[in-house]
């Protein structure tokens, strides 16, 4: 009965025009939608104008999950924060993602509160779930295996992507796994070691210190960059991959590479998400929600706003993308 009052609700937004679904769709049956939601169907889809999916319309039960909506007399629509009380933790693998201004955001649109401890280790953060004593957690990397047993269940919600890249006029394409270790650990140091012309490969690492150690930990796990890398800021890494030269470690979520770099493909999987996802490129490191069983309440707002095109720019000025 909880269900059917909620989705009933949830047309009555629709009808007053504050959630929208395709134009002059009618609502959706309640008791269709309780009926299918025992049965484990899909559901029909709303939307809430300004935090519209990515991918397509949120179901029903996400877009209830998200804030409320409201229209000024101009017609612009302002989000308002679903009041819950919840609190939530950011374990310290995770904070390098979500930054203070990004946490703010993302408690504002889910309605919850973040912790407000200086640092806690991701297991502490699990460990705080676990406990009760906060909705739900956000941690780098997969749960264990004895917090998966204990009940915890982990959502991916951002992927910090990692590539290397060269300039585009190179005629390199591909690089071998063990070949990205050898330069990057300084033991191949000239272009004629991996199939170009002669002459000395420069290579560029982020300045950086929490990025480059993230950066060498998932591209060449137990080792450091060599010494002999180059470290420049982000924007300005960019723009030495241009020389001829050059290779460089970049982050593929923060924005389009001009069309002067490439990222190359790694064992001839290229740098992408897709890639990512099916397990073909692996340079990356997932930031999960950590949550007692299925994501709802706060967690699921968080989720659904984490999907949502506010949610998605967000996660991209962190140079983070969608899983």
């Amino acid at each position: 009965m909880a269900a059917v009052n909620t989705l009933a609700a949830a047309c009555g937004l629709v009808a007053l025009g504050v959630a929208t679904g395709a134009q002059g769709a009618s609502c959706p049956d309640p008791n269709a939608i309780a009926r299918s939601l025992e049965r484990g169907a899909a559901t029909p889809s709303v939307t809430i104008e300004d935090m519209a999916p990515i991918g397509g319309d949120l179901p029903v039960v996400e877009a209830l999950a998200l804030p409320r909506a409201t229209t000024t007399m101009l017609g612009e629509v302002r989000l308002e924060p679903a009041p819950s009380g919840a609190t939530f933790v950011v374990g310290d693998g995770a904070l390098h993602a979500f930054d203070d201004e990004t946490i703010t955001a993302f408690a504002g649109w889910c309605g919850a509160q973040a912790d407000d401890r200086a640092t806690v280790s991701d297991r502490d953060a699990v460990l705080d779930v676990q406990r009760g004593r906060a909705a739900f957690a956000l941690v780098a990397g997969p749960l264990a295996a004895h917090e998966l047993k204990a009940g915890m269940h982990e959502t991916p919600v951002a992927v910090e992507l990692f590539a290397i890249a060269c300039s585009a006029h190179a005629p390199l394409q591909s690089l071998a796994k063990s070949q990205m270790r050898k330069i990057l650990t300084g033991e191949l140091t000239d272009w004629s070691q991996i199939g170009g012309g002669a002459g000395p490969i420069t290579v560029f690492v982020p300045s950086e210190r929490g990025l480059a150690e993230r950066a060498a930990e998932t591209m060449i796990p137990g080792d450091p960059f060599a010494a002999r890398c180059v470290a420049l800021a982000e924007t300005e890494l960019v723009k030495a991959l241009a020389q001829p030269n050059a290779l460089g470690v970049v982050r593929v979520g923060r924005g389009a590479l001009p069309a002067t770099v490439k990222p190359l493909a790694i064992d001839w999987s290229p740098a992408t998400i897709d890639a990512f996802r099916v397990g073909a490129y692996r340079f990356g490191e997932t930031v999960s929600l950590a949550t007692l069983g299925a994501p709802s309440d706060a967690a699921a707002r968080f989720l659904a706003s984490c999907r949502s095109r506010n949610g998605a720019a967000a996660l991209a000025r962190a140079a983070l993308v969608a899983p």
